[in-house]
């Protein structure tokens, strides 16, 4: 008799798992990917949902305002120049080569390249060779 009851008491908690999983429980958050309408559509959104996406402006609000004060161009200690443009920077090498560096897509005041990097700050810079040490820089 105890293997019956054993095997009555497996059969019930079978039975209250699936239960449980089929509903979700009150107060819990109901994705938009479990409504039926939803799984018929690639990005698992219902089309109520995509209306109100539709419905909203985007705004950009967390990026700071461009710093209007920051010089275009930089003289550096060592004879090197630093030319600042809208996507990266020129520098100028004491012995006349000219390296463009990419401005990086993270950080608006840092430029960097194979074996230079430019970091400005307040209206100065320090320009990093890999094999010249640091340079300061003043803007002009």
């Amino acid at each position: 008799m105890p293997t019956v009851l054993r095997s009555s008491a497996i059969v019930l908690i079978l039975l209250a798992l699936a239960a449980c999983s089929q509903d979700k429980r009150s107060g819990e958050p109901r994705m938009r990917a479990d409504e039926p309408e939803a799984a018929g559509r690639p990005t698992g959104v219902s089309a109520e949902e995509g209306h109100l996406a539709r419905g909203t402006t985007a705004t950009i609000v967390d990026l700071p305002a461009p710093d209007t004060v920051a010089p275009a161009a930089f003289t550096c200690a060592g004879g090197n120049k630093v030319d600042i443009t809208p996507h990266g920077a020129v520098v100028t090498l004491e012995d006349g080569r000219s390296v463009r560096i990419d401005r990086d897509a993270a950080d608006a005041l840092h430029f960097h390249g194979e074996a230079l990097e430019f970091r400005m700050k307040n209206g100065q810079g320090d320009l990093s060779q890999d094999e010249g040490g640091t340079f300061h820089c003043t803007g002009s």
